[in-house]
């Protein structure tokens, strides 16, 4: 949220561009608890604003290379069990059985 805050009129611009005149709008999203589906689709909205796509033509290594991080393929059973140790607990069955 720090981003849309620190630019000035980013959020009211946000708010008068894409949602009908209210006065009742605060009240609306307090009834429905529905603080975090507008955090959500205002970050969408910024997004697009900012018109930030992903390059569908890259390959997920050079986007994850990009971003900092690195790519291991497991093929086999050995292989995903060394990742064994960053699953959630009950998660690995189902990694596992993904794989199989």
């Amino acid at each position: 949220m720090g981003k849309i805050l620190e630019q000035e009129g980013l959020l009211t611009k946000l708010i008068t561009e894409y949602f009908a005149e209210s006065h009742f709008l605060y009240d609306d999203i307090n009834k429905k608890n529905a603080e975090d589906d507008l955090k959500s689709y205002i970050f969408i909205l910024i997004d697009v604003e900012n018109d930030n796509k992903v390059d569908e033509e890259e390959s997920p290594e050079v986007l994850l290379d990009r971003a900092g991080y690195t790519l291991y393929k497991c093929e086999t059973e050995e292989e995903i069990q060394v990742f064994k140790k960053y699953y959630a607990e009950g998660e690995a069955f189902v990694l596992l059985g993904a794989v199989r």
